[in-house]
């Protein structure tokens, strides 16, 4: 999803914090809350979930075989209220192509 360069908080909390787990989740939850309060609009943080340098798009070479591309941050953003102005790119929805995406695609053959 692209979204507006502007408006995008980061929470004010150490990276141990933040990538922490369930015990840490209510301190998240209130710099959240507290970053809400001051009238952002949005906001960007470490996911807690991926392992350190496991985030990673694909490379694919020119024999079509993939391998792991350079590690990212795996950054998470939360967008309080409406997404006015953002794009998406749907690709996948219960496995398959979006409703209305199939529609718009020239048939092969």
């Amino acid at each position: 999803m692209q979204l507006p360069p502007d408006g995008c908080a980061q929470p004010d909390l150490p990276h141990a914090t933040l990538a922490g787990g369930l015990p840490n989740h209510p301190a998240c939850r209130a710099e959240a809350r507290r970053l809400r309060s001051t009238g952002a609009a949005r906001l960007k943080a470490p996911s807690a979930a991926p392992l350190p340098g496991s985030v990673s798009g694909w490379l694919v070479a020119t024999d079509a075989r993939q391998t792991p591309g350079p590690a990212r941050g795996g950054l998470v953003r939360l967008v309080f209220g409406t997404t006015a102005g953002a794009i998406g790119w749907p690709l996948v929805d219960a496995g398959t192509a979006p409703q209305g995406v199939v529609g718009r695609l020239r048939a092969l053959g």
